[in-house]
């Protein structure tokens, strides 16, 4: 009989639990704004696949930052930015645009993927 061990317990819980790479969940782009510490976020994105998008500032930099109602919407979105040069930190539910060196950063407080290009 093998015994299980704390830590694969722990990793298991993680992975059921949703907290394992993936990011953090949220559920507004309000949310997203907040979780990574940017101020005026505004809802003003129209675009395809975006639930709730716009702008925010963080240490004085403009930020994409978008909400999506389920993965394949998110997907779409940044396969399509990606195609034009967008870089992407994407999470659960969650994309956030925006310079490379700052995506990183975010990743490391935050979780989540980087783009091809992030």
């Amino acid at each position: 009989m093998k015994m299980i061990t704390g830590a694969v317990i722990a990793a298991a819980a993680m992975l059921l639990s949703g907290c394992g790479g993936g990011g953090e969940t949220v559920d507004s782009g309000q949310a997203v704004a907040d979780m990574i510490g940017c101020t005026g976020w505004s809802d003003t994105s129209e675009e395809r696949y975006v639930t709730e998008g716009g702008e925010c500032d963080r240490d004085g930099l403009k930020l994409g930052v978008y909400y999506f109602v389920d993965e394949d919407d998110r997907d779409n979105y940044v396969e399509a930015g990606s195609a034009s040069d967008g870089n992407y930190l994407i999470g659960d539910g969650w994309a956030i645009d925006g310079p490379s060196a700052v995506l990183r950063d975010l990743q490391g407080e935050h979780g989540g993927d980087l783009s091809a290009d992030g």
